[in-house]
């Protein structure tokens, strides 16, 4: 057996396994807070319309943020790079912000921005 061989089969070996045991752990439970991998893919089956629908709004939430940064940020970083003056004077601040984790953003998005749409869209930018 060739390594490329042992690869593609530790590469299968590893998410059976681990399939197979949560298959096992699942099946003691009468719970529904846990639930095998065959109720799981039994759910998103039934649920597949609701999901495909949710994943196409989202993926339009996305290409809207990217499409406002880029319209925004492209021509932004021109200016500030051709206008060394306000470049020079804005760089400290643009580098505070870039430090700050998105999460600790989000509540001054939902101040400003609302929660609908529009603030998943300004949190993306």
């Amino acid at each position: 057996m060739s390594v490329e061989q042992r690869n593609a089969l530790f590469g299968l070996v590893v998410p059976l396994g681990i399939l197979a045991l949560w298959q096992l752990l699942a099946s003691g439970q009468t719970t529904p807070l846990f639930p095998g991998p065959g109720k799981v893919a039994v759910a998103i089956w039934q649920n597949a319309p609701v999901i495909l629908s949710e994943l196409g709004i989202t993926l339009l939430r996305a290409a809207a943020g990217f499409a406002l940064a880029a319209v925004t940020m492209i021509p932004l970083g021109i200016f500030l790079g051709r206008v060394r003056v306000i470049g020079v004077v804005l760089e400290p601040l643009m580098d505070m912000l870039a430090t700050l984790p998105p999460p600790a953003i989000i509540p001054l998005v939902m101040l400003f921005a609302g929660t609908g749409d529009w603030a998943k869209i300004v949190i993306i930018t």
